[in-house]
């Protein structure tokens, strides 16, 4: 996601416990290749950092995106 997230006020993360709803896509195994995408769980640097301010849209977004980036990588292969 290019210019990153928008972002919600601490008070809107708080009463949103729905954020918490949405598992990290994140294996463990985390290497970022010369794109600065993991090749783990495939999110970018960006979308890694914001992940623990991101609304359950905004991660759903994230995890969305990362599928899509491990398929490329999987038909690429």
């Amino acid at each position: 996601m290019s210019g990153g997230l928008k972002m919600s006020s601490k008070e809107d993360l708080r009463s949103d416990r729905s954020a918490t709803a949405v598992a990290s896509p994140c294996i463990k195994r985390c290497a970022l290749n010369l794109e600065g995408l993991c090749m783990g769980c495939f999110r970018s640097r960006e979308e890694i950092g914001d992940w623990s301010c991101a609304t359950a849209e905004q991660k759903l977004r994230i995890v969305q995106h990362a599928a899509q980036r491990a398929a490329k990588a999987r038909q690429m292969a």
